[in-house]
């Protein structure tokens, strides 16, 4: 990235004179006036360099207008062109998919002007604006850059985010576990207890049924007893009688 970026400045000067050196001077149609101009073909696209054209007229401070199928600029001082106000004229055409042609002249308001020092101007114009594209082209690419950094970087905080709401609810869980091994401990204790207690009652209900089955026996003893003594009792009833 480094090293594009110090490589820039010389491939934007070797850009700048290749392309001065195509530029042409030739006679402009503006209506019905015909006046000495510059145009250039700069490998862009068209769009671009039409905005990169809006945004070099706006930054110098003029107002512009659509005038003889011109981006126009009338009656206007223009200081890098003229000392006094001039009509300076602007065209952008598509020459191809990635490349446009860039025309411009000016016509002065002022019929003593100085056109030759305005021609050297027009043309110093046109040299500089194709540096100027090239610059305004890199500035909109590093703004775009600039609004996918920050959409990268606010979908890294949101990602971010909900890796941290996700370890939160892991933690939870993992502290929901950990309660619910302890709870198990106990009712797995109280089921412990609970066996020993079965096992206890199970155990004297064998000796209430082995003391059952004595108390039985001495029930049957004391029906045989009571037989024994009612036989008797008869026996001597009979005799007294």
């Amino acid at each position: 990235m480094m090293k594009k970026l110090i490589l820039l400045p010389a491939m934007l000067m070797a850009f700048t004179m290749a392309t001065a050196q195509n530029i042409e001077q030739k006679s402009v149609q503006v209506g019905t006036v015909t006046a000495p101009g510059y145009s250039v073909t700069i490998q862009k696209k068209t769009d671009l360099v039409q905005d990169a054209m809006n945004k070099r007229l706006k930054d110098a401070g003029l107002k512009t207008k659509k005038s003889e199928g011109f981006v126009a600029v009338l009656d206007q001082l223009f200081a890098e062109i003229a000392t006094d106000p001039v009509n300076f004229y602007t065209k952008v055409e598509k020459e191809s998919k990635n490349s446009a042609t860039v025309t411009v002249c000016v016509i002065p308001t002022d019929l003593t002007a100085d056109r030759e020092t305005m021609q050297a101007n027009v043309r110093r114009f046109v040299e500089g604006f194709v540096q100027y594209v090239t610059r305004f082209e890199a500035q909109n690419n590093m703004e775009a850059e600039q609004d996918n950094l920050k959409k990268a970087e606010k979908s890294e905080a949101k990602a971010v985010a909900a890796v941290d709401k996700l370890d939160k609810n892991i933690q939870k869980n993992k502290e929901k576990i950990a309660d619910k091994k302890k709870d198990i401990e106990k009712y797995n204790q109280k089921i412990k207890e609970a066996q020993e207690d079965i096992k206890k009652l199970e155990a004297e209900i064998a000796k209430d049924q082995q003391k059952k089955g004595d108390a039985q026996k001495d029930v049957e003893k004391a029906k045989d007893n009571v037989r024994s003594v009612q036989g008797e009792v008869e026996k001597y009833r009979q005799i007294a009688e």
